[in-house]
């Protein structure tokens, strides 16, 4: 039958619950005026009830943005029915914000399914004595208290996340130019003639730069980071190899005095974000660097098999207990009593384990008689376009 235009509409949510001071309020729906207030007045010991003798009336109300903390409602009514008050509702209300009690002395089975799948939150049968009444009420404000905690609970916690990153951000982003100054300044210090143990504390004070550049890196990829969508990333065709030896060349420069062999096996060639490869490789061959034996080479294999590319960066020097391989991909999670101190906070396995989550791929720690080996797997293809 066509729904009458009571002028509802969609208004901003009022707050569902009393104030410790105040009762649960309750609205009655019945077009039996005696049934509604027989209802109504046995809930009124612990409830403000009200009742309503029309489904028009009720939408009517929500639509000036009245609410109540729970609705006790009639499922066959001649102006709007039940099933229509409890659709009309869920378009403004959830079941947390405004529970729907369906109460009916006809209902059948087919009622029920109906009435809990199109949002009410119990179905009861008349006549229910006043005992059950009142406990299935009870239980819906319950739940519509519950509903307002975890709402506001929420909301903390987006707004303190939401502090915390613009806080990084903002802070990693203003470091970057006081680093780019002591940078710049220990290059050229290193191009004067300077005495021997002049040139030490310059390449001390130049890499301890560096090391920090590298961390607001880190702090600044960490703020891109979604739970909810995860790490954002761009997908083209890319040579893996030819990426690793762009990164690779940058990594020799920065450790003159340190050997980094690469070798590739097989075609490379997949759709992934070259720049988050970058970031993979920059972070595993400096981890390799830093933790590594001080004066053995670092490893980088790249292997094509059939549907996967595999990186794998190794070195010699202490293994990493097993139970600290379990929390390298946490942030800030790294053991310092265990690794040796290079200075960082920890991020830089985190944002490799996010960017290859991102690709469908795989992070895996080998630790092999002296040496240990970081495995990446990477799929091919693109999930939303094939390789060609």
């Amino acid at each position: 039958m066509p729904i009458p235009d009571s002028g509802w509409r969609p208004s901003p949510k009022p707050d569902p619950l009393p104030s410790a001071s105040e009762r649960a309020s309750v609205w009655v729906v019945d077009d039996n005026p005696l049934e509604a207030e027989v209802v109504a007045e046995s809930l009124a010991s612990e409830f403000d009830a009200v009742a309503f003798t029309s489904g028009a009336a009720v939408l009517e109300r929500l639509g000036k943005g009245e609410a109540p903390n729970v609705v006790v409602l009639d499922w066959y009514m001649p102006d709007v029915s039940g099933a229509e008050v409890c659709r009309f509702s869920r378009t403004a209300f959830n079941s947390g914000e405004l529970p729907i009690l369906v109460l009916t002395g006809i209902g059948s089975d087919a009622d029920l399914t109906e009435a809990l799948a199109i949002g009410a939150n119990d179905f009861v049968k008349k006549p229910a004595s006043t005992v059950e009444l009142h406990a299935r009420v009870s239980g819906l404000v319950r739940l519509a208290k519950l509903h307002v905690r975890l709402s506001e609970a929420e909301r903390k916690l987006r707004l303190e996340a939401a502090f915390r990153e613009h806080f990084m951000a903002t802070l990693a982003h203003d470091l970057r130019q006081p680093l780019s100054t002591v940078l710049m300044g220990a290059q050229v210090l290193t191009q004067l003639q300077l005495p021997a143990a002049a040139v030490a504390v310059v390449e001390r004070q130049r890499r301890a730069a560096e090391r920090m550049q590298r961390m607001v890196t880190d702090l600044l990829e960490s703020t891109r980071q979604r739970p909810d969508r995860g790490m954002p990333i761009e997908k083209v065709r890319v040579d893996f190899a030819e990426v690793a030896r762009t990164v690779l060349d940058e990594l020799r420069a920065a450790h003159p005095d340190r050997q980094i062999h690469l070798s590739s096996d097989g075609a490379v060639n997949g759709y992934w974000d070259p720049d988050r490869l970058a970031q993979i490789l920059s972070n595993l061959v400096g981890n390799a660097l830093a933790h590594g034996a001080p004066h053995s080479a670092v490893e980088v294999l790249l292997t094509g098999g059939h549907d996967t590319v595999e990186l794998a960066v190794a070195n010699r020097g202490q293994p990493i207990p097993d139970e600290v391989v379990q929390t390298l991909g946490q942030p800030f999670g790294r053991m310092r009593n265990v690794l040796s101190s290079g200075g960082g906070l920890g991020l830089g396995l985190h944002i490799v384990h996010h960017i290859v989550h991102a690709h469908s791929g795989t992070l895996s720690v080998e630790n092999r008689a002296g040496e240990t080996r970081v495995l990446v797997r990477l799929p091919r293809e693109a999930r939303d376009r094939a390789v060609s």
